[in-house]
């Protein structure tokens, strides 16, 4: 183990509501000597900040409390809670302006800045929040799907753009009536998951069930999905977790409720799963992906995540362990303040984290926070490597999005700044069918399998014959991860051109390659598909692949 760098606590003079004069005391933290700490929002830029995003301008859009602990009727009379917006004016890192985007929240908990608009879980509803005339405000208001059931304990999260362009999010125990834009009645029940649906508040589906309030979640390459939850389970004592969702998982030893009705009510295959790394009572809150450079190679696909009872963040690195994952898990940043309640983190554009502490604020629903201490305002954190590598033009304020050709775009797939990735992604599924003969020579030239993943996802949303046809060639990469996407955009697809090609992978492939054909059989739903499913069950000693073959010939 590495020496650890002590952050001593500073105080800070600062003007708060009502004249006072308080000084904001930040709070000890500790992280290994490779790294510094820095503070860059303090109050009165922030005072309760709890989950946010960052928006390609390097803004960051916060879901913020008011302070109180207020149950369901107050909060829908007072609607206290708010989005602030951050903005570091002039590019040194460190926040300096800061104004409401969204007043009159209920209950905030969550933040997904995409195409020109933030979405955002509020309970009772899914939300756009979009502004129209560039003033810093939403004007717009839109509701994408809902009815979400609360009681003043964060029990909804998100949402979060999947690789496919679907929205995820997730809901808790007290219950949802979902119906979508198109009239499609989805679910209704008390059994916590993960749901998705398209950016319209369309095509509602229930991903999976577990615990009873999954959090957070966070996509690899793959498209594989790991997630956290608080109360995964209480067997010995109650159990956080972060664990891997697959298509209609059941997790846990017992259902803590029940989908009773809708058309996406999950089916079940008697398989029971676990987790990758089961944590005590931790209360885990913001998840991470690390996608840049600046950390450190080694530290490229670690998972980061917020532990609010235990102050502190941990990094989990994924181990492969058949068509799952095990992980190696430590603390990263920690704080011996009882008063340190890390709630967010973020990958910066540079590649620099950003940790948001929300401060002492909330008791209920909280088992260790028995006492509220409105008092002790939040903070954000900035996390730097010694000599890290620096990244040029981090915005893409270089790049003429509008003006560049498809091919341009496509090669900007390979960028290594994970926002020009994204960005690209996006621009070329905004272009559609006549974008996807770049995106195939892009994947056709690429040497990198992250790259060729990358263009399998883009093509799952340019759509048309072409995309397809290069997509089942993809099932033929020689990736398995790159033949998972391609399973999983097929699937989405419900092509039955693929079907042949996927019974080869369900019953030869890796582990995860099939675990993800037998998804897709499953979604394509051919009867021709059984024989190879079957065939692939007999050699299965795999409970997450034996789940997934299962669920299949239920789908079929």
């Amino acid at each position: 183990m590495r020496p650890y760098l002590f952050i001593l606590a500073i105080s800070l003079c600062c003007s708060l509501p009502g004249g006072e004069k308080e000084k904001f005391k930040q709070p000890e933290l500790i992280i290994d000597e490779r790294f510094t700490i820095e503070l860059v929002a303090a109050p009165p830029l922030v005072k309760h900040p709890m989950l946010a995003t960052l928006d390609p301008q390097g803004r960051m859009f916060i879901s913020e409390s008011d302070g109180q602990n207020l149950q369901k009727a107050e909060l829908l009379k007072q609607r206290p809670r708010f989005v602030r917006m951050l903005e570091d004016t002039d590019r040194d890192g460190v926040f300096d302006k800061s104004t409401i985007f969204a007043d009159k929240m209920v209950m905030p908990e969550g933040a997904l800045w995409h195409q020109g608009a933030l979405y955002i879980i509020s309970s009772p509803y899914l939300w756009r929040l979009e502004d129209t005339d560039g003033d810093g405000v939403a004007d717009r208001r839109d509701k994408i799907l809902g009815y979400m059931e609360f009681d003043g304990r964060a029990n909804q999260h998100g949402p979060w753009l999947g690789p496919n362009g679907l929205l995820y999010f997730t809901g808790g125990i007290f219950g949802y009536d979902l119906v979508g834009t198109d009239g499609v009645h989805a679910a209704k029940g008390t059994s916590a998951g993960v749901f998705s649906c398209r950016t319209d508040g369309s095509d509602i589906r229930v991903v999976c069930h577990a615990g009873i309030n999954p959090v957070e979640l966070a996509f690899t390459p793959w498209g594989d999905m790991p997630w956290t939850c608080a109360i995964f389970d209480s067997v010995g004592g109650r159990h956080d977790s972060l664990s891997h969702w697959i298509h209609g998982g059941q997790y846990g030893p017992k259902d803590y409720g029940s989908t009773r009705e809708g058309a996406a009510s999950l089916k079940r295959t008697g398989y029971r799963l676990g987790t990758v790394v089961r944590w005590g009572q931790v209360a885990p809150a913001g998840l991470l992906r690390y996608r840049g450079e600046h950390l450190g190679k080694e530290y490229r696909g670690d998972y980061f995540s917020c532990h609010f009872n235990t102050h502190a963040v941990h990094r989990s690195t994924l181990l492969s362990t058949g068509s799952t994952f095990g992980a190696r898990d430590e603390v990263f940043l920690r704080s011996p303040s009882i008063d340190f309640h890390p709630t967010d983190v973020m990958e910066d554009h540079d590649g620099s984290l950003l940790v948001i502490d929300t401060g002492g604020w909330l008791s209920w629903g909280c088992p260790t926070s028995k006492l509220a201490k409105p008092q002790m305002l939040g903070s954000i954190y900035r996390i730097r490597r010694k000599n890290g590598a620096k990244t040029t033009d981090p915005l893409g304020v270089k790049v003429d999005w509008k003006g560049a050709s498809h091919a341009a775009l496509a090669r900007l797939l390979a960028d290594q700044r994970p926002l020009i990735r994204d960005r690209a992604r996006e621009a070329l599924a905004a272009r559609g069918q006549e974008a996807a003969p770049a995106v195939i020579a892009f994947l056709a030239k690429s040497n990198a399998p992250e790259g060729r993943a990358r263009a399998v996802w883009t093509l799952s949303r340019t759509g048309g014959p072409r995309a397809l046809a290069a997509l089942r060639g993809a099932l033929s990469d020689s990736h398995p991860g790159v033949r998972q996407a391609a399973a999983r955009s097929l699937g989405m697809a419900r092509d039955k051109n693929a079907v042949k090609a996927l019974c080869r992978i369900v019953t030869e492939d890796a582990q995860g390659a099939k675990r993800f054909a037998a998804e897709a059989l499953g979604r394509i739903g051919s009867p021709k598909a059984v024989k190879s499913i079957l065939q692939a069950m007999e050699t299965s000693s795999d409970d997450y692949l034996d789940h997934a073959l299962c669920y299949a010939l239920i789908d079929i």
